[in-house]
């Protein structure tokens, strides 16, 4: 919750988006990532 607030308003001022991805494939993401860890959260951050 707090983590990802803080993402959301230190995107914000530098000018950037953020959106939160809701549905993705955990293995994939993991295999892509190189990682067997748990995969918690994933956001997308861009210019507006």
């Amino acid at each position: 919750g707090i983590f990802v607030q803080r993402v959301y308003l230190e995107a914000a001022q530098k000018g950037l988006g953020v959106t939160g991805i809701g549905a993705y494939y955990d293995l994939k993401l993991q295999q892509f990532l190189g990682t067997d860890e748990a995969i918690l959260y994933v956001a997308a951050i861009g210019a507006v």
